[in-house]
């Protein structure tokens, strides 16, 4: 998959971890918190790939992968490399910080916008005809074979989940403000597989 269609993905699958496993806003301190790491770690995996975007913005990082003999979805695009993020959350999970008198939790940024963002990537390029290695260092890769990496699907995709993305904002904003929750409301009433917030 391509670098917006990761960030795409990864969006939306931070922004259901806010609502439905941390319970924090995405229209606060720690939600946006949350999605800015969510659009880094989401393309990171492909850090190891020198031409890819990410690893041109994050250059210290593809020259070690180089340095390691990295290769493209080995190590990176594994459940161990996936786990580091998961073991950065949750060692952090009682942490906070201080920002002009604001209290930050830190795990739901951690935990929703890295660990879950970058399994995102792991998660949407099993689509790919590409396998993974995802017990690496074992060699088995792993894909489903439905999808190229750059074609028609992989660029609809991205406006499917961004549109997603916006979805969950939205009820997460009618979470929070009663005009937004009369909105879904009206169109719950309408069209009732829509959830009502």
């Amino acid at each position: 998959m391509l670098y917006r269609t990761h960030q795409a993905f990864g969006l939306f699958c931070t922004s259901v971890a806010l609502v439905d496993i941390t319970h924090t806003p995405i229209f606060s301190l720690a939600g946006a918190g949350a999605l800015a790491l969510s659009a880094f770690a989401s393309p990171l995996p492909d850090v190891d790939q020198p031409e890819s975007t990410i690893a041109k913005m994050v250059f210290p990082l593809a020259w070690a992968c180089e340095l390691l003999h990295i290769t493209h979805r080995t190590f990176t695009h594994s459940f161990v490399a996936a786990g580091l993020w998961f073991w950065l959350a949750f060692t952090f999970q009682k942490a906070h910080i201080e920002i002009a008198g604001l209290h930050l939790a830190l795990f739901p940024i951690l935990f929703a916008g890295g660990a879950i963002g970058y399994l995102s990537h792991i998660a949407i390029d099993m689509l790919n005809r590409m396998g993974q290695q995802l017990f690496w260092p074992f060699p088995q890769r792993y894909a489903f074979y439905l999808v190229s990496s750059n074609g028609i699907a992989n660029e609809l995709s991205k406006y499917v989940f961004f549109v997603a993305f916006i979805v969950v904002a939205f009820y997460s904003l009618a979470l929070q403000a009663p005009f937004v929750r009369a909105i879904f409301a009206a169109v719950h009433h309408a069209f009732p597989i829509f959830p009502l917030a």
